[in-house]
Parts: C-alpha cells; structure tokens; sequence
C-alpha cells in the first residue's frame, strides 16, 4: 500500500495535518511524520507531550468496511504497534495493549493512538485519520498514567522514520487480514497481549449507567465486555475504562 509522504520539523498537530491535506486532496492517502508538535492531542482532547525526538506520525485510511464496526481500526493499528515494539524490545520487557488505545511497557506508557474520522464529498465510506506517538528519547512526567520511553530499556534506538516504516509495514498486514478475512483473528492477537484482562474495572456502559465488574473479552466489534458480579453483561464502546 502506497501513501503520499509528508515529514515536517514542526506542525500543530499530525492528525490536523493530514485533515489539511485531504481537505485539497483526498484521492491518495497519505503520511505525516513532524518532529514535534505544538498542540498534539490524544483521546478527549487530552495534551499530547510532543518534544523533538519522539515519533509523531499520522495517516489516511479509508475502510470498505460498515461504520458499526469502523472502530475496531484502533485495535488492529494496536497489534501493529506492539508487533513492532516486541521486536526491538528486551525478552524481558512485558508488553501489552490498554483498551482502546495504549501501548503499555512493564504498565508504564511507551506511546498512544488516536483515530479520528472524516467524510469527504462522494465518499461512500469515512476516512480514518490515524495518529501515532511512540515516546523514545523523553517520557512526561507528572501524568495520569505512568510514562516510559524507549531509551529506558536500550540504547541502539531506532530512528523515528525507521520506526514509522515498520508500524506501516505491520499495518499494512494487519489491515488486509481485517478488511479481507476477518476481525476475529487480530481480536483474538489482542487478547493475549491485553492489559487488565480479568481484572476488577468500571466504565459507563453503553445503557448510560455506571458497571462495575470484571473485563470479561472483547466483543466481536471491539467493544469491552464487563461482568458484574451477578453475571450481567455491558459493553462499552466510547467510554473511559478504569482500572480498579
């Protein structure tokens, strides 16, 4: 799969970059790589820590898939990442993935993803915009979650366009297993290598209510299954899982 290349030294924001570009041109997709950003967001519209020499990249998808299962992406660009990271990281170091969109390293933050979409005119499907960031020489400090970089683990640290070529290449595969055999597998990928599950969390469920329970799996849309401790089952699909 083929994407138009755009690397910057600065931009506001990746995703807003790639949103700019297909607003003149949305026939190819396409790639942005910066080497920090200004007003670099994650999930809610949280700030993302974005100094130079960490990966910042973002890119277009358009999937030929039904919108009800359109967020399943994040997991599948989820796989691709920790594929990647599994690779270059210590045997010792434990990987996983944090629903929907964390990578985590022995339960600190190596990077996040965010996917945001938009509808462009005679479009039949929405395009995907597909942001990345992957921590390798800095981590923040004092945030909600506890933050690692990838120069804490190893000091041969790949650079940021070799890393971005490997997501991509990881990518590309995982999509074309999503799009053209099934979701089943990588969701099956992404349970083994989950963060908490089996665990005690809370959520709001998709009926507007606040669960408690356990993380019971995926559904087989990606949605989060909490059982409660009377054995009902909710899903959760926008909402902000908390890890109890």
């Amino acid at each position: 799969m083929t994407y138009k290349l755009f690397n910057f030294e600065q931009t506001d924001s990746t995703n807003d970059e790639v949103k700019k570009l297909l607003a003149t041109d949305y026939s190819q997709d396409v790639l942005v790589l910066t080497d920090s950003q200004t007003r670099g967001r994650g999930r809610r519209g949280r700030r993302w820590y974005s100094p130079p020499g960490n990966l910042y990249m973002s890119f277009s998808k358009t999937p030929p898939v039904n919108p009800v299962v359109l967020g399943q992406i994040s997991l599948v660009v989820g796989i691709a990442v920790y594929r990647v990271i599994k690779k270059i990281m210590p045997e010792s170091a434990q990987i996983a993935l944090k629903w929907p969109n964390d990578i985590l390293v022995n339960k600190m933050k190596l990077g996040g993803i965010l996917v945001e979409t938009e509808q462009f005119p005679d479009q039949s499907h929405a395009t995907c915009i597909i942001g990345i960031g992957i921590n390798i020489l800095s981590a923040p400090e004092m945030v909600m979650f506890p933050a690692c970089c990838l120069r804490e683990f190893f000091n041969d640290l790949p650079g940021k366009t070799q890393l971005a070529q490997e997501i991509m290449a990881e990518f590309d595969q995982c999509y074309d297993i999503w799009v053209n055999d099934s979701f089943e597998k990588l969701r099956n990928e992404w349970l083994l290598v989950s963060y908490g599950l089996g665990k005690p969390v809370s959520a709001r469920a998709e009926n507007g209510f606040e669960v408690y329970g356990r993380f019971l799996t995926l559904s087989l849309d990606g949605a989060v299954v909490i059982c409660d401790d009377d054995g009902n089952e909710y899903l959760v699909r926008s909402s902000e899982v908390t890890y109890l």
